[in-house]
């Protein structure tokens, strides 16, 4: 059986490459630098690209809840960094 999707709370981008996140039912920051960052016409993130993984092996989805409200999730993937996309 399959977990929960983690709902990401919290994002921010810094001026320095560094992004942090904040998931539901958790009080700690998840620090990593990104890759590669773009967004769509709209200004929304569509991929993010990590130094390193920040996902757990059978995690797929981060669901979104930014600030209140609600987001597109993000895929998941990779084995030695995350990506994150979203269409």
């Amino acid at each position: 059986m399959k977990n929960q999707n983690r709902t990401i709370k919290l994002l921010v981008i810094d001026n320095t490459n560094n992004i942090h996140f904040r998931f539901s039912g958790s009080s700690r920051l998840v620090h990593a630098k990104y890759l590669d960052l773009s967004y769509d016409s709209d200004g929304n993130i569509c991929n993010v690209l990590l130094d390193r993984c920040i996902h757990k092996p059978d995690e797929d989805v981060f669901d979104c809840n930014i600030d209140g409200k609600r987001q597109a999730p993000f895929n998941i993937s990779g084995p030695f960094v995350t990506e994150l996309t979203r269409r």
